[in-house]
């Protein structure tokens, strides 16, 4: 185990137990935006751009 891990899981369990319900639901949340590939985003076409758009 890293020093890394160490230091979480000591933290980790100071926490009464719904936080670190909360703290696993943001790890999963963290992991699911990890891994879960972004839809690419579409160019902008020219005839919609708009004065701030074209600097």
């Amino acid at each position: 185990m890293t020093q890394l891990e160490t230091q979480l899981l000591e933290k980790l369990r100071t926490l009464p137990t719904d936080k670190q319900h909360e703290v696993l639901d943001f790890v999963e949340f963290l992991i699911a935006r990890t891994t879960t590939p972004q839809p690419p985003t579409e160019p902008i076409a020219a005839e919609h751009r708009t004065a701030e758009t074209q600097l």
